[in-house]
């Protein structure tokens, strides 16, 4: 079993200052944040008190936002709207590969945020606080709130 590394809320505190920091580099801001249940949860109640503008935010699995980006969840992406999805952890790249891969040309209106990205996985995401190498880091992340 890999060695457990305990995030606290200081350090997702910090990773979503720098998760701003990126969109705000980049000038691009959501109309709509969803947390990938259940550990985008957290990060994403935080980061929209961090934006202040006051982005819709929602909740879903990730069944919900595979519906979500094919406009077949009640009040789902009308196709128009900024979305970042974020999520605790980019690991395996199974859950972003699975919301992404319902749209799959390049989307200028969807973007992704993890508060960890490791640097091996398949897919990469826009926005990320803390990036690790599982080959060289082989840890269990547990956050705070778990």
């Amino acid at each position: 079993m890999a060695t457990e590394l305990y995030v606290s809320l200081s350090e997702v505190s910090e990773a979503l200052r720098s998760i701003d920091l990126q969109m705000q580099a980049s000038n691009w801001f959501p109309d709509i944040i969803v947390g990938i249940t259940k550990g985008g949860a957290v990060p994403v109640t935080m980061l929209s008190h961090m934006l202040g503008q006051k982005p819709v935010t929602k909740y879903l699995t990730v069944s919900e936002c595979e519906d979500f980006v094919l406009g077949s969840y009640e009040g789902g992406w009308d196709g128009k709207s900024k979305v970042l999805f974020v999520d605790d952890i980019l690991d395996s790249s199974k859950t972003i590969n699975s919301i992404s891969s319902k749209h799959t040309a390049v989307n200028p209106y969807i973007k992704y945020a993890t508060l960890i990205e490791n640097v091996e996985a398949l897919i990469k995401v826009d926005y990320s606080g803390i990036k690790i190498n599982r080959s060289t880091q082989p840890l269990w992340y547990q956050f705070f709130w778990e």
